[in-house]
């Protein structure tokens, strides 16, 4: 019987060696992205939860409501963490933080 040959690596896992193998500094920033994104995400949950619009809810920080928008597409640099908890604050929340093993796998974006 022939040995059944080894899948050829996909796109993005290709893209991924490409890019990234040995290159630290670029991996950093691509998880830098990827947490800022998150958060960001976190940031459109506690307001859509709330039942609030982004300008109500850039009312509620005194901010205007770009600044919102911005903020829920990761499309700004600025500390995400500091202002989640704000807007955790404003729908009675609180930001809790937790370290979980490291994903091995590849994320698609």
């Amino acid at each position: 019987m022939k040995p059944t040959p080894k899948p050829a690596p996909d796109a993005l896992e290709l893209l991924h060696q490409t890019l990234y193998d040995g290159h630290p500094d670029r991996l950093a920033g691509l998880e830098q992205a990827r947490l800022e994104d998150e958060l960001g995400r976190r940031v459109r949950s506690l307001r859509e939860a709330a039942g609030l619009t982004q300008a109500q809810l850039a009312r509620r920080l005194g901010v205007a409501p770009g600044f919102v928008a911005d903020l829920e597409e990761a499309a700004i640099e600025t500390n995400y963490l500091l202002w989640l908890q704000r807007v955790a604050a404003v729908v009675s929340k609180r930001v809790q933080i937790r370290c979980v093993p490291l994903r091995r796998q590849l994320q698609t974006a």
